[in-house]
């Protein structure tokens, strides 16, 4: 997408429909036009609704009447006993004309520029060409009557007030050219009670893919460079595609039934995948040639982690085991943990230095490559929640919980975090695992996914909550969209995240301003 970075000069008008010059009898002046909104909109709002939108000096913007009515863009209203405010805001134009949507595009971000409203970035989309056939009178032959295309700029802009938004917006769409559509979406809304120093801002998708996967997808996992997703679902594919704009690239085949579990190893080029049929396979995302396969599994592998740079992988299963595997010879290495019941989840880190271990009851084999000072968290259907030495196969706390535990993760080399079926999530310090340390629940949902993000950490439940709280908990980013569908996996890539969902869409965040 190619950035637009010229501003128009203030003598520049729109082409094609655009504002008349400012000595036009009915024209008016961007303050002029801007004041006058304000006196309406005090009228309904009070007096303190004016030095919300107070105005810098300079030179007048030139803008246009409308040549025709059109319906105001409406927002949200202020909810009582808070500070409401749009975080982004996607301002889109559309046109068959190039030149006009440009200048369109420009002319806004200008006025923003003028008013100090912080542009995050300007930017051309994708063109899209439609092409339209007609039916030759006699007989049913088509021919190529003409073919269009579609330009389309977005501005995107950020730190509106909720107050001072409605004023900006009916600004633009008043002076908006005949030929362009205008659309405005809101990607994020901040709800906010000072008083209380608490928050929660509410951010819609950048953006969504819906055909990649036709049914459930089950889990996802991004690149270590970012370029690359993979994804399994219900349907019984498990695809590699481009990060960017979820173009299918692989179709990796081989697995029975579906395909639970799948991730990158750290070079990015290849995938591991755990599934119902017990079945563990490592696969090249650049020819989907499926390279490895373990068996020795008694049920359907639920999840998978991947030592160091991938020599040694875990997995676990609806056996109630979790197994170590050599990649390079294709062996089972032992069992780390039989829990007699079906381990959900696993995550693996490295242990603080007071942490004991264990030691290993016999040498560990030569083909164990980075066990030594690793934990692995065992999230167990029986309501535990399990340390256990990697190396030493020797367990370090057991933790009873609530209910089923589904998943863990670490949040550093002592604190950790697990979740259950009825919504609850532990943080414990591993040292001390005789009570958490705190409990966090927001809803009665399970908690089917918990990722840890710079200070913080990422949750979905199976009510379509997906959340993001940082070490403050009083502040909190809701990702928004899915709709009480169960978000499945979390998956990050710098700023970016990426949800899996039961409606069958992968939804990617972006968190630029976190």
């Amino acid at each position: 997408m190619t950035p637009i970075t010229a501003i128009l000069p203030v003598d520049l008008q729109i082409q094609k429909n655009s504002p008349p010059d400012l000595d036009t009898p009915g024209t008016a002046t961007a303050s002029q036009r801007l004041r006058k909104t304000i006196k309406r909109h005090e009228e309904d709002n009070g007096p303190d609704f004016s030095k919300a939108c107070r105005l810098g000096g300079g030179e007048p913007v030139r803008i246009g009447l409308s040549k025709r009515k059109r319906d105001r863009i409406r927002m949200k209203e202020i909810s009582a006993g808070s500070d409401h405010a749009y975080g982004d805001l996607n301002i889109q134009m559309t046109a068959y004309d190039v030149c006009l949507v440009e200048h369109f595009a420009q002319y806004v971000h200008k006025l923003c520029n003028r008013f100090s409203i912080r542009v995050i970035e300007s930017y051309a989309m994708p063109t899209k060409t439609t092409e339209v056939m007609l039916v030759q009178e006699q007989g049913s032959r088509l021919y190529l009557d003409a073919v269009l295309t579609t330009h389309q700029r977005v501005v995107q802009i950020s730190g509106l007030s909720s107050t001072f938004a409605p004023v900006l917006l009916e600004v633009i769409q008043s002076n908006q050219p005949e030929g362009v559509h205008l659309l405005v979406k809101e990607k994020s809304i901040l709800v906010s009670c000072p008083h209380e120093n608490v928050s929660t801002k509410f951010l819609a998708p950048y953006t969504s893919f819906c055909r990649i996967h036709q049914k459930s997808i089950l889990c996802i996992d991004i690149s270590s460079g970012g370029g690359l997703g993979v994804s399994s679902s219900t349907d019984g594919t498990m695809k590699v595609w481009q990060a960017a704009n979820g173009e299918i690239r692989r179709l990796l085949e081989g697995h029975v039934y579906d395909v639970n579990c799948c991730r990158f190893f750290p070079s990015g080029l290849v995938v591991l995948s755990g599934g119902m049929d017990a079945q563990l396979k490592i696969w090249s995302a650049e020819d989907a040639s499926c390279v490895v396969t373990f068996k020795g599994h008694k049920g359907g592998i639920l999840d998978t982690a991947i030592v160091d740079r991938g020599r040694n992988v875990i997995s676990s299963s609806r056996d109630g085991t979790a197994r170590l595997w050599d990649c390079g010879k294709s062996a089972c290495l032992g069992v780390v943990a039989d829990c007699g019941s079906p381990v959900n989840g696993i995550a693996l880190g490295v242990a603080d230095n007071t942490i004991n271990l264990g030691s290993p009851e016999k040498a560990p084999s030569e083909r164990e490559i980075g066990t030594e000072g690793k934990i692995l968290l065992l999230a167990r259907e029986d309501k535990k929640l399990q340390g256990v030495g990697l190396q030493s196969r020797q367990p370090v706390f057991l933790f009873i919980g609530s209910d089923a535990f589904n998943c863990c993760t670490f949040l550093s080399s002592i604190y950790l975090l697990a979740g259950t079926q009825d919504g609850n999530i532990y943080q414990l310090d591993v040292r001390n695992t005789k009570a958490p340390v705190q409990i966090i629940h927001r809803s009665g949902a399970p908690v089917l996914c918990l990722l840890p993000y710079r200070d913080g950490f990422i949750a979905s439940q199976g009510d379509g909550t997906c959340f993001i709280i940082q070490q403050d908990l009083d502040h909190v980013i809701d990702l928004t969209e899915a709709d009480c569908d169960p978000v499945y996996k979390v998956a990050t890539w710098e700023k970016q995240v990426y949800t899996c969902c039961r409606d069958g869409m992968v939804r990617r965040y972006q968190l630029s301003d976190l």
